[in-house]
């Protein structure tokens, strides 16, 4: 009897510690199923980028709002468990957020710099032309550059590369007209 009893007393510890172990992973398990439910709820709840961009044919903010849409779907998918802990999971959904704005921003800081390269080109190019093509010998200048903008609508909202192409165009244009005015000044003078 005293061996049973001694066998007891020692399985003891074992008896009453293991249902505490299961009943702790159960109540991590519970816990980590609530966290992922409420994620899953707040994500749900700002997941309607829709409302928030509105109806806009900006084509950046069009990539924007779809980036975000994406993120917020692949945050959802995310489980938060022991190995990914909640603080983990907000860290790297705050990077991937600010890694998206800092790509937008540093896209329109881009535009910006370009809009503002064409816009100093069109007030210096119209310095010139009141100050060198006033005389009436060059009213055939004075039609292709009304022609040109009358043709070539600058918009801001263009991407990158259109508005680079048009600062291309523009510099072309310019130095034709300045080549040409060259001509005229030439002929002119030959006479």
């Amino acid at each position: 009897m005293k061996k049973i009893t001694k066998a007891f007393l020692g399985f003891l510890p074992v008896i009453t510690f293991t249902p505490a172990l299961v009943s702790c992973s159960k109540v991590e398990e519970i816990k980590y199923t609530l966290i992922n439910a409420i994620k899953a709820d707040v994500l749900k709840l700002i997941s309607n980028v829709e409302e928030f961009f509105g109806d806009v044919p900006d084509q950046d903010v069009v990539k924007l709002k779809n980036d975000i849409k994406e993120l917020l779907t692949s945050l959802r998918n995310e489980r938060i468990s022991k190995e990914k802990n909640l603080t983990e999971f907000l860290d790297q959904a705050k990077a991937k957020f600010k890694k998206l704005v800092n790509d937008f921003v540093t896209i329109r800081s881009k535009q910006i710099e370009l809009v503002q390269t064409y816009f100093v080109k069109y007030y210096d190019f119209s310095k010139w032309v009141l100050n060198n093509l006033i005389d009436p010998k060059y009213n055939s200048l004075v039609n292709k550059i009304k022609n040109y903008f009358d043709t070539n609508e600058f918009n801001y909202t263009w991407e990158n590369e259109k508005i680079e192409q048009e600062i291309n165009n523009f510099n072309t244009f310019i130095i034709s007209i300045k080549q040409e005015k060259g001509q005229i000044d030439n002929a002119t003078n030959a006479r």
